[in-house]
């Protein structure tokens, strides 16, 4: 202990009706950082009170934008949906129009190729037909001519 604080007085049962000077200070330097802690504590407390009330704040404003937050997943994972089941429809879609093109385009082929034959046949029919037409044509020549030459005609009257 420093010789300015002189406290053995007290501890070896000695009183003075008087308090020396150095008990004074003392006992006023004691007040003063009484007084100064009294002062940090009410500072701690007010600012205590300050960060409990901001805590709270920042509490709520958490949950505020945890419910927020949560609200916006909930419309993300309906719209994901949303926009996966359209997915899922234009592509069932697709598959359904490619396999009719694909039965289309069968189809046509297979009509090109019935059309292919019927003409085919056609020309084999017209040329038939142009066969027999000319076949007939020398026949009525010939039978023609046949009558030309074996017709009866009279001679002629005197």
């Amino acid at each position: 202990l420093s010789p300015v604080h002189d406290h053995t007085s007290a501890l070896a049962g000695k009183s003075s009706p008087e308090k020396s000077p150095n008990a004074i200070r003392c006992a006023k330097s004691k007040a003063k950082r009484k007084q100064k802690d009294m002062e940090l504590l009410t500072a701690l407390a007010e600012e205590n009170k300050k960060l409990k009330a901001d805590l709270a704040e920042s509490d709520r404003l958490r949950r505020k934008s945890d419910m927020e937050l949560l609200v916006v997943q909930q419309n993300y994972s309906v719209k994901k949906r949303e926009t996966n089941d359209e997915i899922d429809a234009l592509e069932a879609e697709a598959r359904m129009l490619r396999v009719e093109l694909d039965e289309g385009i069968r189809d046509r082929g297979q009509a090109q190729e019935q059309d292919r034959h019927t003409i085919e046949k056609l020309e084999k029919v017209h040329q038939t037909l142009v066969a027999k037409v000319k076949r007939l044509d020398r026949l009525l020549r010939k039978k023609n001519e046949f009558d030309e030459q074996h017709t009866y005609t009279p001679p002629a009257p005197l």
